[in-house]
């Protein structure tokens, strides 16, 4: 047997040499644990981190929330989870690049003369609350709160980085709508292929020879009581050569 040590405010999900998906998190103090098994250590507390976060505002100005401060902290409870969907890199994987989008689609419905008024940025930062609580939740993350130090003109080399962002968004979005067309495509044709093919299984044991002499002499019978086909026999010695003269 191992031990393996938590400190205090942290947790730890263990890791068996098998690979096993981990299924419970260990608090903080001594546990007991494989001889070959890993333990992953996770910070429980909250923390801080500042970002800038650029965007757009209505009336097309580019503008820079400077040195916002974002609050979250882990639920203990759903380490295991946390762990094995994306890891110790959470915060650069899934915190970071919700913030920075979510920010821009806040900052999209303010005119930049707004964002100067201090009632509308308190405003600004309540909607990103809203719509990154939800969404860093399912990754078991919870959000505490999304301050606004400051929100000035951007440089142009931000205002350069968004419009490419967002270009890289929507291309991103054109092609998981290509992809569902596609697939939508490709299912229509599977249906009408299977359909012709069970119309085909359906037919195939009918088609005796002499169901196929029967429709033979059918299309001639038909052919030569067309109005407007003309037919001129010339006899060979045995059989009749019948032909088909355009009218």
């Amino acid at each position: 047997m191992a031990c393996a040590t938590i400190p205090a405010g942290a947790g730890g999900v263990v890791w068996s040499p098998s690979g096993e998906p981990p299924r419970e998190t260990l608090s903080e103090g001594q546990h007991y644990i494989g001889p070959f098994a890993t333990v992953q250590v996770y910070d429980l507390r909250s923390q801080e981190r500042n970002e800038d976060l650029v965007g757009l505002t209505a009336d097309g100005a580019p503008v820079e929330a400077g040195a916002s401060v974002v609050t979250f902290h882990l639920v203990p409870g759903e380490l295991p989870q946390l762990d094995r969907q994306v890891g110790p890199d959470y915060y650069p994987i899934v915190v970071a690049p919700l913030v920075k989008a979510q920010a821009r689609r806040v900052l999209a419905h303010f005119r930049s003369s707004e964002l100067l008024d201090s009632a509308k940025v308190r405003a600004a930062q309540q909607m990103l609350y809203d719509q990154l609580e939800p969404a860093l939740r399912t990754m078991h993350i919870e959000l505490d709160g999304v301050v606004f130090r400051r929100v000035i003109p951007a440089s142009s080399g931000a205002y350069r980085a968004v419009l490419d962002t967002a270009a890289a968004e929507q291309a991103a979005q054109t092609a998981r709508a290509d992809i569902e067309a596609a697939d939508q495509r490709a299912d229509q044709r599977r249906v009408k292929a299977l359909g012709v093919a069970n119309g085909l299984d359906v037919v195939a044991p009918t088609l005796t020879p002499q169901s196929l002499d029967e429709a033979r002499v059918r299309a001639w019978q038909r052919l030569l009581t067309s109005p407007s086909t003309s037919v001129l026999a010339r006899p060979n010695g045995e059989t009749p050569l019948l032909l088909e003269v355009p009218p």
